[in-house]
């Protein structure tokens, strides 16, 4: 298993779901978040599990968590989740 680590901006993502969430029910949030955080600490033990996005950008691999995507790079110690968007985003225009 190799280590999975977020990055500023995805910690951020993270933030964001959570207050938006959170305005009408917290345990979701926290339900939401938690689910998140399994999904991409999943990636440490299958890394290559998620789909290509080289469009997006070269090497950028993508995987679904509910209505969110997890936008992540494989690198030869870790995982770097980059993005935690949802999945209605116009992702061309933020990468």
């Amino acid at each position: 298993m190799i280590p999975v680590v977020r990055t500023p901006l995805a910690d951020e993502d993270l933030l964001e779901i959570w207050f938006y969430i959170s305005t009408d029910n917290l345990d979701a949030a926290d339900r939401v978040l938690d689910q998140i955080d399994a999904r991409c600490y999943s990636l440490g033990q299958n890394p290559e599990m998620g789909t290509p996005r080289d469009e997006l950008m070269p090497g950028m691999r993508c995987l679904v968590e509910g209505n969110y995507i997890i936008f992540y790079r494989v690198r030869p110690s870790r995982v770097e989740i980059l993005r935690i968007l949802h999945g209605s985003r116009n992702f061309p225009q933020i990468f």
